[in-house]
């Protein structure tokens, strides 16, 4: 069902003049399986902040939803998720119900030198951890007693903030401290989940190429080597079965979604 999404998306762009790019693992599954990854179903795209500007005020569908801060001011995620509602589910760790989706990240400019860029970074996963604990649950952290104090500080204090505040905040944030347009190294900068800094150059991103996935042919980097050797290292190598990670959910029938999910 993802993938249908993702072809809906595709064709969209090409008919608006849209850029965008196969990332993450899902350009990994395309240079590594032509299609996804065995272990993971996740479909992730980067889009130009103009593009992705664009793309949220002119999209339209009647089986899709787009949902973003920028068309919905509730909306607790710092990215777009283009969502097809006719199975609902809940992420594990959270409270909000959403569809079957593909995540749209915006691609905003990183800062010339490495260590500003990890000054940059420490602030925007500051804000990260609260944007994403405004829907999470209280649990035990895996890592210990002190992490989970930390967790529950966290999660408590961004529950006492509106919804769709520090969403909206990120995106002013990413988007007007280095504008894509006057930087030289771009990437994704509203979501900072990872410890890592992941940079290309611009002129990388926008040199695009067709890759196969699946049956369908998709947009990426031409030098979609630099990029997944920054995020995945060696990326031809199949990660030990350990390693192999899904993304659990909680599938769910009968459910009410309501505007701010």
């Amino acid at each position: 069902m993802e993938l249908e999404i993702l072809k809906n998306f595709d064709s969209f762009c090409r008919q608006h003049s849209l850029r965008y790019c196969l990332a993450e693992g899902t350009l990994l599954g395309a240079v590594r399986h032509k299609g996804f990854i065995p272990w993971d179903d996740d479909i992730d795209v980067y889009m130009p902040r103009q593009d992705y500007i664009k793309f949220n005020e002119i999209y339209s569908h009647t089986k899709y939803i787009l949902k973003s801060p920028l068309v919905d001011r509730k909306w607790n995620m710092p990215i777009a998720k283009l969502m097809n509602m006719d199975i609902k589910l809940i992420e594990s760790g959270t409270t909000a119900v959403k569809g079957i989706w593909i995540d749209i990240f915006p691609i905003d400019g990183w800062p010339d030198s490495l260590e500003a860029a990890l000054k940059y970074k420490k602030k925007l996963q500051m804000f990260n951890y609260l944007c994403f604990g405004r829907d999470a649950v209280l649990s035990r952290s895996k890592h210990g007693f002190w992490r989970t104090c930390a967790k529950t500080a966290v999660i408590s204090f961004a529950h006492l903030i509106p919804h769709g505040v520090m969403s909206r905040y990120i995106n002013q944030v990413a988007s007007n401290t280095y504008p894509y347009q006057d930087s030289k190294y771009v990437g994704n900068i509203s979501f900072q989940e990872s410890n890592k800094i992941v940079r290309i150059k611009k002129a990388h991103f926008e040199d695009r190429i067709e890759l196969q996935f699946e049956d369908a042919m998709f947009y990426a980097p031409r030098n979609y080597d630099d990029y997944l050797t920054q995020t995945y290292g060696n990326y031809m190598k199949l990660p030990p079965v350990s390693e192999r990670q899904t993304h659990p959910m909680e599938f769910i029938k009968n459910v009410e979604v309501k505007k701010n999910f």
